[in-house]
């Protein structure tokens, strides 16, 4: 779930990016990935378990990849 902090930051997986948004999973990876590259979102940490990276960002992910 894509969850706005009190920092007014975002904080999203690539998994809740495929959940709400309609594409192939390999566009949505790409993207996030040119996107942490450009140092528009950036990885926070990652989760050990399933090995899924944690992203935040300034600006709502949905309006980003809408772009």
């Amino acid at each position: 779930m894509i969850e706005q902090l009190p920092s007014k930051r975002y904080k999203f997986t690539a998994k809740d990016l495929f959940k709400a948004i309609e594409g192939s999973p390999n566009s949505i990876r790409h993207r996030v990935t040119k996107l942490s590259k450009d140092r528009v979102i950036r990885v926070i940490c990652k989760v050990p378990s399933t090995n899924e990276k944690i992203y935040t960002s300034d600006t709502d992910p949905l309006v980003l990849f809408k772009l």
